[in-house]
């Protein structure tokens, strides 16, 4: 271990804490720093004064330095033990009081000049005693010198035999303690505004943040920890366009008032705390679900009622979310997360309690999620070629790209699985970028068997919404068009009927450069969505994907699909092309061909392959390519 580490380890030793609300983090670092300092000055000097005094006088004065020095120690000790400030402090209240107490009945040590160590020390009392303690510490001093003076008991070599030596003394101990005093009260004015700064939300003047983290912490960390409690987060909804159109003063003003209503309808032993820009955290000792609704409910009410700031009339809207302890963690931070995790879920409901099992699920999710953004890098994702066949006749015609993923942590991870999650969390792009570089590179490997290709050759790759309302899509489309022009017409891009309901003209724009560009357009999985002839004309696709969930149902005793017959029959009508998926018996082609389906892919003609076993399986059958 170096110095460093040696260093930073025995810092945390000395100087790690147990948070307490009723102390600024500087205010508690200083008193940590003062109280080392005197307990380092009183194990070095106490020991010596003792045994001095010892041998002066009377064995009380021994005996009350032995006292300080022990509770010093042990004030270190048990601080060490406990992390708690105020043990600390406690313990050194005591120290002081022996301290002052044998300097008082030594008649202030054999030459009367006792209580001048501890005037010394005024300039640190708040940080060490507090405001009570470092009040009542300097009266204390200065009572007992006035008294010694008074009563006269101090020892024959006592400077204090001498008139003026005891005026000065006497007006020096009023002086400083004075001055002691005045310096504790504007120290805890001091800190207090620092504590308010702190631990307060300035515009709302309810607690914030911090201070729920540190009552957080005393809770769990207190004998009575197993104390349950609950979190409950109120988000407001539309606060940003509040503050858009109608300025942040509006903003502000509906902020206040909607403090003011949480805090009216919540209890007197309820914490309140403004934890972020829009989410109110209220910390309650009520864990009983019904009652929680109960509550919740009328503090919805509430919050949603008409609000009229600066002219303006506003309904707020909010979500509620709702976690225990221990219930759902031990841990701080992880109730919190709770709370962020379960307000990002179905903003239609009002009132949601934090499932774990779902917790779990996002947990995982998002561990993907970041697995995924690696894989790229990593060179995780390939390409496997799905091949297609022209039905009359058996020969090649294509093939659809379909992605794979075999993460280096996680095994194989099904297309199903990891397609919504990379639309979800905005790398579906990058994706499609990536299979599109794939697929040019297979196109040029592939160009000798491409060009002698009996059926013109295409390659089917699937397109996300999210591509087709990419504003840079036409961009990156166009920079394809002119480093590969020859292999624009062979590519088809497959988009599911769900595109078809949305209007974005961007889409539209989009699907139109693909038209232009030369490549196809073929509807997935048609007749599982909103099949429509009107959106069908308005994206002029050439090409329908009969769904595998169709073609699986054709069998010797169920011969009759009246959908997969009506598609087909549509195609015709409307001169399209038809391509069934998932064909794995010799019935389900001899059914298709017979009703004239154009395109058939299944593992009935092949699995899906690697790009070289594909470019083998193209040049097995003779019929596929000219000699």
């Amino acid at each position: 271990m170096g110095i460093r580490q040696c260093a930073r380890t025995l810092l945390h030793f000395l100087f790690d804490y147990r948070p307490e609300y009723h102390l600024e983090p500087t205010q508690a670092k200083v008193s940590l720093i003062a109280m080392y300092t005197i307990g380092l000055a009183g194990m070095i000097a106490a020991p010596f004064n003792a045994v001095y005094d010892y041998r002066q006088g009377p064995g009380l004065i021994f005996l009350t330095h032995a006292i300080f020095l022990a509770l010093l120690i042990t004030g270190i000790i048990v601080f060490w033990m406990t992390r708690y400030l105020r043990v600390f402090r406690l313990i050194y209240v005591g120290a002081m009081i022996s301290l002052v107490t044998g300097i008082a009945f030594s008649g202030a040590g054999s030459s009367g000049t006792g209580f001048f160590y501890l005037i010394a020390g005024y300039g640190v009392l708040y940080y060490v005693l507090g405001l009570r303690g470092g009040i009542i510490f300097p009266v204390l001093v200065l009572g007992a010198a006035v008294l010694i003076y008074r009563a006269g008991w101090y020892p024959p070599d006592s400077l204090l035999h001498l008139s003026r030596f005891s005026r000065n003394y006497l007006l020096i101990n009023f002086v400083a303690s004075t001055f002691g005093v005045f310096s504790v009260i504007y120290q805890h004015v001091m800190y207090s505004h620092l504590f308010r700064t702190a631990y307060t939300d300035h515009l709302t003047g309810i607690p914030n943040r911090a201070r729920l983290e540190i009552e957080l912490q005393q809770r769990m960390m207190a004998p009575e920890r197993l104390h349950a409690f609950s979190l409950v987060g109120i988000k407001l909804r539309h606060l940003s366009k509040i503050n858009a159109f109608h300025g942040s003063d509006v903003g502000d003003a509906v902020l206040i008032e909607t403090t003011r209503r949480i805090r009216e309808q919540c209890q007197d032993n309820d914490l309140v705390v403004r934890y972020s820009g829009t989410l109110f955290v209220v910390l309650t000792p009520d864990i009983d679900s019904t009652s929680l609704q109960s509550g919740i409910r009328h503090v919805l009410g509430s919050i949603q009622r008409l609000q009229v700031q600066h002219g303006v009339r506003l309904e707020i809207t909010a979500q509620v979310a709702i976690t225990r302890y221990p219930e759902d963690s031990l841990v701080a931070d992880q109730l919190i997360s709770n709370l962020t995790e379960t307000l990002s879920r179905n903003p239609r409901t009002q009132i949601l309690f934090f499932d774990q099992g779902r917790h779990l699920e996002e947990q995982r999710r998002f561990a993907m999620a970041q697995e995924l953004r690696q894989a790229l890098i990593r060179d995780e994702l390939h390409l496997v070629y799905h091949p297609k066949v022209r039905m009359h006749d058996g020969v090649a015609c294509g093939c659809e790209v379909l992605l794979r993923w075999r993460s280096s942590t996680l095994g194989t991870v099904p297309p199903e699985v990891f397609i919504p999650l990379a639309e979800e969390v905005g790398l579906i792009e990058d994706i499609t970028a990536w299979i599109l570089h794939q697929v040019l590179k297979a196109c040029h490997e592939l160009h000798p068997e491409l060009v002698r290709s009996v059926c013109p050759h295409r390659f089917a790759i699937n397109l996300s919404p999210l591509d087709l309302t990419h504003p840079e899509f036409q961009q990156r489309l166009s920079d394809i068009a002119r480093d590969h022009p020859q292999c624009m017409p062979m590519l088809e891009f497959e988009i599911t009927e769900g595109i078809m309901m949305d209007d974005n003209p961007v889409l539209q724009q989009n699907l139109d450069a693909l038209h232009e560009a030369g490549c196809r357009i073929a509807i997935d999985d048609f007749g599982t969505g909103y099949s429509n002839l009107g959106y069908l004309h308005r994206i002029r696709a050439q090409n329908l994907k009969i769904d595998r969930s169709f073609v699986c149902t054709l069998n010797e005793t169920n011969q009759h699909s009246p959908i997969v017959e009506a598609i087909l029959a549509m195609a015709r009508s409307l001169q399209l092309d038809i391509t069934a998926e998932g064909v794995e018996t010799p019935f389900q082609h001899d059914f298709l061909i017979q009703r004239g389906c154009t395109y058939a892919q299944g593992w009935l003609y092949s699995k899906p392959l690697q790009l070289t076993d594909y470019k083998a399986w193209l040049t097995r059958n003779p019929n596929n390519l000219r000699s």
